[in-house]
C-alpha cells in the first residue's frame, strides 16, 4: 500500500508516549525508598527480571503470530549460531546497562545514550557498508550533540535541604542569642532614653 504519513506520525508519537511514561515509572520504581527489606534486596537483575516476565507473554504472542508457520516447520532456536548468541549476550548487557543508567543517573541521561548509539551506529555503517549521509542527519547529530553537552554543563537546581548544624553550632548560637538577652541595652538616642524612663 501506499505510505500515509499521518498514520505514521501518529504511530510514531504514540510510542514516543508509552516509552517515556514507561521510561520514568521504570526509573522510579528503582530510586523510591522500598517498604520493607525484601523490597529493599530487590536490585537491578530482579527487577529487569520481574519487566521480563511481564514482557515476555507479550512478545510470545507477537512471535506465534507473525512466524507460527516457520517455529512449527524449523523450531524456535532455528539458526541461531554463535554470531547470534553473541548479540543476545550484548543485548542483555545492554539492558542491564539501561537499567543502571536509570538507577544511578536518570532517564534523560538514557535518552541522550540511545541517540549517541544511534549517531555511533550510523558512522560505523558509513564504511562498513557504504551508507551515504544525509544533511538531514548530520543536522540532527549536530542536534543531539549539542543537547548532550549542554545538559552536561547545566548547573544543578535541585531543592535540596540545608545541611544540618552540628550541635556545637547549636549550642553557640543558643548562647549568642542568651547573651545578647542578658546584655544591657545602649541608649543610642534620646528616644531610647526616654522609653527607658517610661518602662
Amino acid at each position: 500500500g501506499g505510505e500515509k504519513p499521518l498514520l505514521g506520525f501518529a504511530a510514531v508519537l504514540g510510542a514516543a508516549v508509552l516509552s517515556s511514561l514507561s521510561s520514568v515509572y521504570f526509573e522510579r520504581m528503582l530510586k523510591k525508598p522500598a517498604r520493607s527489606a525484601m523490597a529493599d534486596r530487590a536490585g537491578l537483575w530482579l527487577r529487569n527480571v520481574q519487566l521480563g516476565t511481564f514482557a515476555l507473554p507479550l512478545a510470545g504472542l507477537t512471535m506465534v503470530w507473525n512466524d507460527g508457520l516457520q517455529l512449527r516447520s524449523y523450531g524456535l532456536l532455528h539458526g541461531f549460531d554463535g554470531v547470534v548468541w553473541l548479540v543476545v549476550l550484548l543485548n542483555g548487557c545492554g539492558g542491564l546497562l539501561v537499567a543502571a543508567t536509570m538507577k544511578y543517573a536518570d532517564n534523560i541521561v538514557k535518552c541522550f545514550a540511545a541517540a549517541l548509539a544511534i549517531i555511533t551506529g550510523m558512522l560505523l555503517s558509513v564504511p562498513l557498508f557504504n551508507v551515504p549521509l544525509s544533511p538531514i542527519f548530520l543536522v540532527g547529530a549536530a542536534s543531539t550533540v549539542s543537547a548532550t553537552m549542554l545538559y552536561s554543563r547545566a548547573p544543578d537546581l535541585s531543592c535540596a535541604a540545608p545541611p544540618p548544624r552540628d550541635s556545637e553550632d547549636e549550642e553557640a548560637v543558643l548562647m549568642e542569642a542568651n547573651s545578647a538577652r542578658s546584655s544591657p541595652r545602649l541608649l543610642e538616642s534620646p528616644a531610647d532614653a526616654n522609653e527607658l524612663s517610661r518602662s
